[in-house]
């Protein structure tokens, strides 16, 4: 269900994006339509570059050879639009771009504002771009692989901090109920089941919240080990600049948890 809502919302993102990249807002159908090449003979009288380019992007991208000829001939007999144009296309600003709105909506719409820059671009230029394209994405791609590895290790790490072994039944039963206290003060959920062996909230239902489960494992004799766990809800409807935010700050509140856990036992303790 959640990968279908994601497909959903993504298909939705690329929409947007082809409409923001043609300049378009509100329902196409009521719009009167634009002479953009009028327009961006205006704001290049004012030396609007940016606002000319802008302007003559959709007009590229027809497939009216008048129109395009004239929007080309405009560019090359005003060479500061072209220049913004080849510098949009360069590695480090699409990377910021995509920093900006997210890596996977960056390359959807640079990949748009492609169809435009091949027409006034030359051959090698034009593949260069794409290249690029292509580059800045997948340098997110490993980032996000190194972030994976990175959380999954430092869970992994604090994890294994988070169980403590207790001598005698005396004992254990002392530690089960101050876990018992320990969970009551991290979790954002209710306890839902505490008996001798277990201690589990309900799940998290918010963006964020956190869910905790303790379990005793006998052990020799009359020892034993409590072994603690948590989750946190991450809200994966988010743009991807949020969502990997929301997946630190998620691993860090674990293993805060999971830090504190033994040292707390130890201090409340009382032989």
């Amino acid at each position: 269900m959640q990968n279908s809502s994601l497909a959903l919302m993504n298909f939705f993102r690329f929409v947007f994006a082809l409409l923001l990249a043609l300049g378009i807002s509100g329902c196409a159908t009521t719009l009167p339509k634009i002479d953009r090449i009028a327009e961006a003979k205006k704001l290049i009288a004012v030396q609007d570059w940016a606002g000319a380019y802008k302007m003559l992007e959709p007009a590229l991208a027809t497939n009216d050879f008048d129109v395009v000829a004239q929007g080309v001939q405009l560019v090359a007999n005003n060479p500061p639009i072209m220049k913004l144009a080849d510098e949009f296309f360069e590695y480090q600003k699409l990377k910021a771009y995509m920093v900006s709105i997210g890596p996977q909506n960056g390359r959807d719409f640079a990949n748009i504002k492609l169809e435009s820059y091949r027409r006034i671009a030359t051959v090698a230029n034009t593949a260069q771009a794409r290249l690029n394209i292509d580059k800045a994405f997948l340098s997110f791609e490993e980032e996000s692989r190194a972030a994976i590895i990175r959380r999954e290790l430092m869970l992994k790490e604090a994890a294994a901090r988070a169980r403590i072994t207790c001598a005698d039944t005396l004992e254990c039963s002392k530690m089960f109920s101050l876990t018992q206290i320990y969970i009551d003060q991290k979790a954002t959920m209710k306890v839902q089941a505490a008996n001798d062996t277990i201690i589990e909230t309900y799940n998290p239902t918010d963006s964020m919240g956190i869910g905790m489960k303790a379990l005793k494992y006998p052990s020799r004799g009359t020892s034993g080990e409590i072994v603690l766990s948590a989750n946190c809800k991450i809200d994966e409807k988010q743009g991807d600049k949020a969502l990997e935010a929301s997946l630190d700050l998620c691993t860090v509140r674990k293993a805060t948890i999971y830090d504190g856990f033994v040292p707390f036992v130890r201090a409340n303790l009382v032989n």
